[in-house]
């Protein structure tokens, strides 16, 4: 089983995000399940949301303590040390920042902790580039499709497809170049 823990402010786009790695998970022939965990909190507070990968059917519903991957989706998050909650030896971490991972931890040195793999990138910087800065979440979607070896590209384009159907064609245009840009600019 494959774990992963999101960390956002309301309205980033958390729980969506995480339903879209599901989807892509699904789309290549993997069990999946998704959640989210936020209160009646208003949008810019703290959110988590979480997806579960398996090989067989996930009967787990609870929240994610122990994750083999944090995503966390604005530097800020970075310095409350509770972001690290739970972490194993393994758990690998991807961050929304134009800083790249050394320059990170240098800022937040609490990420020593995280030996296993530590990913920026700058997805805010890359949804503005395509215009529309609420697709952050889908250039996350595009990075995690090449970490994680879950599911690869075609599947995380799908999942925009069936997430997106209906909507206008140069939206899910847009979230297809956003998974792309994903994809291709993740510091190491």
């Amino acid at each position: 089983m494959l774990e992963l823990r999101f960390h956002g402010f309301g309205g980033q786009g958390v729980v969506t995000v995480a339903e879209l790695t599901g989807l892509a998970g699904h789309n290549a022939g993997i069990w999946s399940q998704t959640m989210p965990y936020f209160g009646p909190e208003r949008s810019g507070t703290p959110v988590e949301a979480y997806a579960r990968f398996s090989d067989s059917r996930c009967r787990s519903r609870e929240r994610i303590i122990n994750p083999d991957w944090l995503i966390i989706l604005s530097e800020k998050l970075l310095a409350n040390p509770d972001i690290l909650r739970g972490i194993k030896k393994t758990t690998k971490l991807l961050a929304v920042s134009s800083n790249e991972p050394a320059i990170l931890i240098k800022k937040y040195p609490q990420l020593k902790k995280i030996t296993a793999g530590l990913f920026s990138l700058d997805a805010d910087i890359w949804a503005k580039h395509l215009g529309n800065t609420l697709m952050s979440n889908t250039v996350i979607l595009g990075a995690l499709s090449k970490l994680t070896g879950v599911f690869g590209q075609a599947n995380a384009v799908t999942a925009i497809e069936n997430k997106l159907a209906g909507k206008n064609k140069t939206i899910i245009d847009l979230n297809k170049q956003a998974v792309h840009l994903g994809y291709e600019n993740i510091h190491r």
